[in-house]
């Protein structure tokens, strides 16, 4: 439930600073590493209560435990492929790009304001 409470503030912060922060993509970055933390979670203990409740009780030579272990590493291997190619967009390196134009002074300005 932490993890649900984290989220639900994260929401309320962006909320009271939308406005200050929509040059930086925040929904982006947010949902970039709260999905990969709240789905993971989600995931797993979904999981376990499936081998808890003996839903889940084997896969192929596998038992309930190990199958549990086995699908969560596999479905958290394939969703951070996904993450991957959604990180470059939201944490993209244009942001980063200093124009050639720009003399150092104003570099080191920029730096420190």
């Amino acid at each position: 439930t932490s993890i649900t409470f984290a989220m639900y503030f994260l929401v309320l912060f962006y909320k009271s600073t939308e406005q200050e922060l929509e040059d930086f993509q925040p929904i982006a970055k947010f949902l970039c590493i709260k999905t990969v933390i709240f789905l993971t979670f989600w995931q797993g203990l979904g999981l376990s209560l499936l081998a808890y409740f003996e839903i889940l009780t084997e896969f192929g030579s596998l038992n309930g435990v190990e199958a549990t272990i086995f699908i969560q590493n596999t479905l958290v291997c394939i969703e951070m492929l996904i993450v991957a190619f959604v990180h470059g967009y939201a944490f993209g390196y244009k942001d980063y790009v200093v124009s050639e134009s720009i003399s150092m002074k104003e570099r080191i300005k920029s730096i420190h304001n």
